[in-house]
C-alpha cells in the first residue's frame, strides 16, 4: 500500500541535492579538491566497509586514512576553516588518529568527539538542522566514526567515572563507620619525577610562547603550603583556550613521527623547537576530553 519506489526515488533526489549542498559548504577550492581526490574517496569507502568489522582490520584502515589526511594537513589553515566541508578534515583526522593509535598514547576518543560537537554546534547555528544531512552526505562515514569513538570512550571510562554506592558503603554511624583514610604524602621519587615534569612543561610552554597560570590544587598548595600539596599527584596549569589548535598540531606532528611521516606543513620553527625539546627530555604531549579538555605532559613510556 506504500509507494516504495516513489519514496526511494524522492529520497535519492534529495540526497543528490544534499551532496551538492555539502560541496557548497567548502570554504575554498583546496578543501573541495581534497575531498574529491580519488584516494580520499577510496579511504572513505574502505572506512564505511570496515568500521563494523573486527577491530584489527578497522584500526588498520583508520591508520591508512589518518596517513592520507596527514599528508594533506596544513596546521596553519585546517583548524580555522568553516562549514561542514571545511571543518571535517580536522575532525576526521583526530578521529582516525584516535582509532589508529588505539593505545591512546597521544589522544583519547573523547577529543575528536569534542571537535565533532563543536563542528555540529557551529554548523547548526549557521545552517540549521540541514547540517545533519550535510554530515550524512559527506564522502567519509562520519556517523559510523563517531559511533566507534563513543564505544571506545565508554570502554576507556566506564560510566565516565561515576559509581553507585550501596547503603552499607555510605554508612557513617557507630563503630563500623567508613572513615576516609588520611592523606598520604607521595613517595619522594614520585614527587621528584613530578617536579621534573613541571620543569619540562615550563620550558616547553616558554619555547612555544604560551603563558600559563597555576589553578586548582596546585594553586591551593602554593598559597597554603608555599609548595605543592604533599599528597597531590599532579600539577594543574591553565593556558588560554586560543592555544588549543597549536597544541593539538604538536600532537599531530608527534603522530606523524610515530607513523613514519614528515612533520605536517605549516608547523612553525618555534613549534618544532618546542617539540624537539619535549622529545629530548623524554616527555610526550597528549590530549583527552572525557569531562574537561586536558592536555597532559607526561614521561614517555
Amino acid at each position: 500500500p506504500w509507494p516504495i519506489f516513489e519514496l526511494v526515488a524522492a529520497w535519492s533526489k534529495a540526497q543528490k541535492e544534499r551532496i551538492y549542498a555539502f560541496w557548497k559548504t567548502c570554504p575554498d577550492d583546496h578543501i573541495r579538491e581534497l575531498w574529491q581526490n580519488d584516494s580520499m574517496q577510496v579511504m572513505g569507502s574502505a572506512l564505511r566497509t570496515t568500521l563494523p568489522s573486527a577491530q584489527p582490520l578497522a584500526n588498520a584502515v583508520a591508520r591508512a586514512s589518518a596517513v592520507s589526511l596527514l599528508l594533506e594537513l596544513d596546521v596553519q589553515q585546517w583548524p580555522y576553516l568553516t562549514g561542514i566541508c571545511g571543518r571535517l578534515p580536522w575532525v576526521l583526522l583526530a578521529a582516525t588518529m584516535a582509532i589508529a593509535l588505539d593505545d591512546f598514547t597521544l589522544l583519547t576518543p573523547g577529543y575528536p568527539l569534542r571537535l565533532a560537537q563543536q563542528t555540529v554546534q557551529s554548523a547548526f547555528i549557521a545552517e540549521g538542522s540541514s547540517m545533519m544531512e550535510d554530515l550524512a552526505a559527506a564522502p567519509w562515514p562520519v556517523f559510523e566514526l563517531l559511533k566507534r569513538l563513543v564505544v571506545d570512550e565508554r570502554a576507556r571510562y566506564p560510566g565516565l567515572g561515576t559509581a553507585v554506592l550501596t547503603a552499607e558503603q555510605t554508612h557513617m554511624q557507630g563503630s563500623n563507620a567508613m572513615i576516609p583514610p588520611g592523606f598520604v604524602p607521595l613517595e619522594q621519587s614520585i614527587a621528584d619525577q613530578m617536579m621534573s615534569t613541571m620543569h619540562v612543561a615550563h620550558h616547553f610552554l616558554k619555547l612555544l610562547g604560551v603563558q600559563y597560570i597555576l589553578i586548582a590544587g596546585s594553586l591551593l598548595g602554593a598559597v597554603r603550603h608555599m609548595d605543592r600539596i604533599p599528597w597531590d599527584d599532579d600539577i594543574d596549569l591553565c593556558v588560554d583556550a586560543s592555544n588549543e589548535p597549536s597544541l593539538f598540531s604538536l600532537i599531530l606532528a608527534e603522530g606523524s613521527h610515530f607513523l613514519g611521516l614528515q612533520e605536517p606543513r605549516g608547523l612553525s620553527q618555534q613549534a618544532k623547537h618546542a617539540l624537539h625539546y619535549l622529545r629530548q627530555q623524554g616527555h610526550v604531549l597528549k590530549v583527552e576530553a572525557a569531562r574537561a579538555l586536558v592536555f597532559r605532559i607526561v614521561p614517555s613510556q
